[in-house]
């Protein structure tokens, strides 16, 4: 089984592409689909710093600038489902079809099942910009990216966030 990858982290994005790619169920679903869905998470200040404690063993896992926007405090990948075949990339897309905006604290309480997406939604804690239809329109497509994405989360290293307990 792979190793352990920090959360909004290249590694774990490359192991999400991964996962996505071999799968054939997702593949099929993503038949005809023309989509690109970007996440950009903001506040990653709030990350305890990596000499802190974080509860866990290994590292806090440190971001980098990598999948930065151009600002230090934030963390962007985008998912492409494009005519059968489903990529994650770190960084903006170059033309997204909707995008999702949210604080560390808001993605790691979904991420983690504390809090829905629709939740969030609802309480302005995460920000959906572009054409909200397609989250009908593919829903099918986007819950089995969910299921395919799980083998990673169950490896995936949550950082602590200040004045949390998380």
């Amino acid at each position: 089984m792979p190793g352990v990858v920090a959360f909004l982290s290249t590694e774990w994005v490359e192991a999400l592409d991964e996962a996505a790619s071999a799968s054939e169920t997702l593949a099929a679903r993503a038949q005809g689909m023309s989509l690109v869905v970007q996440q950009q998470v903001f506040d990653l200040s709030a990350m305890a710093p990596a000499d802190e404690p974080t509860g866990s063993t290994g590292s806090t896992g440190s971001t980098g600038s990598t999948g930065s926007t151009g600002a230090d405090d934030d963390f962007t990948y985008h998912v492409a489902f494009e005519d059968g075949r489903v990529s994650v990339r770190v960084g903006p897309a170059p033309s997204a079809t909707i995008r999702f905006r949210q604080d560390l604290a808001t993605a790691l309480a979904i991420a983690t099942g504390a809090m829905s997406a629709q939740r969030a939604f609802m309480t302005g804690k995460l920000r959906v910009g572009g054409d909200l239809s397609v989250l009908l329109t593919h829903g099918e497509a986007l819950a089995e990216l969910d299921d395919v994405f799980a083998a990673v989360r169950d490896r995936t290293e949550l950082p602590s966030v200040e004045g949390s307990r998380a």
